[in-house]
């Protein structure tokens, strides 16, 4: 089941996602980093960026300075956008893309969400990579076991993150 699963993967996401996934294979070749295997089918290089991960297509970009448990979550939701890939195919760069790069980046957004106490994964692509992430590891493991934290938790986590992540910006 699970080499069916990849095969369909592999071919949505190079016929239906192709747009995403040559810009992700140009990010893959032309960024420093080193490759860290491979997520659920998707394509994991750690990148020397240390201001947020990203996904393009099959391809995930990790910021190095995750814990072990905060690196799972993130790969989890990561995995979630290259779902969205899936779904949306040439429309995920404008439906999904744009809007997560302009909420994760424009000093604008920073400040709405530190003012407001509003959490970065509250926005509808990071939340619906949330609820796909998730799904897509409690549908390969039969649980979400240890692989995605509490709701309780990874909202802590992220806050915690987020201030020390805007702090560092903001200096």
């Amino acid at each position: 089941m699970r080499v069916l699963f990849l095969i369909f993967y592999y071919i949505l996401q190079w016929t239906w996602g192709l747009p995403q996934n040559l810009a992700g294979l140009a990010v893959r070749v032309f960024c420093r980093g080193s490759a860290a295997g491979f997520y659920k089918g998707a394509a994991v290089k750690n990148w020397t960026r240390k201001d947020g991960s990203m996904a393009l297509g099959m391809f995930i970009f990790m910021c190095p300075d995750y814990g072990p448990k905060e690196r799972e979550y993130v790969l989890a939701h990561e995995y979630g956008h290259t779902l969205q890939s899936i779904i949306l195919g040439p429309l995920f760069l404008p439906v999904i893309g744009l809007p997560s790069i302009l909420w994760a980046s424009l000093p604008s957004c920073r400040k709405y969400r530190q003012t407001r106490n509003v959490s970065y994964y509250r926005f509808y692509p990071e939340a619906w990579a949330n609820v796909l992430g998730k799904a897509g590891v409690k549908n390969e493991a039969g649980t979400a076991g240890n692989n995605v934290r509490p709701a309780k938790k990874v909202k802590q986590t992220v806050k915690k993150a987020e201030g020390s992540r805007d702090a560092e910006r903001d200096s």
